[in-house]
């Protein structure tokens, strides 16, 4: 069966312009932006790296609240699959830094190939399945955020 391409339709123009939309500033998690393990290797990297990592996953997280799910809808995702996918970042970015020996928030397509190696050969590094749902909503971020 030969079917068409699917783009083929879409035309050209503003109709796919490849622009994120921003993330909203006013977010607010229930939960802790960086681990204390984080904090801790974090530490090791110098100065004001976790404020930065902090801020990164405060719109990292912002984002996928919002859009995570369907961006042109301006859809995010469940609170349960925002707190799990947070989690699962700071065992990613750990993973980076050591990597690395560096702290750095760019994550490549080359850093992802090989973190997906790591994970099949050390079975239950990122448990799949996540209990207990605290809520997270875009409302007036408050200014007392753990540093």
């Amino acid at each position: 069966m030969n079917r068409t391409d699917p783009l083929d339709n879409l035309g050209g123009g503003d109709t796919v312009s490849g622009e994120i939309p921003p993330a909203p500033e006013d977010c607010e998690f229930d939960y802790p932006l960086v681990s204390e393990r984080s904090e801790r290797d974090l530490q090791e990297f110098g100065l004001n790296m976790v404020e930065d990592y902090e801020d990164f996953k405060h719109e990292l997280l912002s984002w996928l609240a919002t859009y995570g799910k369907n961006p042109d809808k301006h859809e995010g995702l469940a609170r349960s699959t925002l707190e799990s996918t947070h989690y699962k970042l700071e065992t990613a970015f750990r993973w980076l830094w050591r990597y690395e020996n560096q702290y750095t928030t760019g994550f490549t397509p080359d850093h992802a190939d090989r973190f997906v190696r790591v994970l099949d050969r050390f079975e239950g590094m990122i448990d799949p399945s996540f209990s207990g749902v605290r809520s997270s909503r875009c409302t007036k971020r408050r200014s007392n955020i753990r540093r």
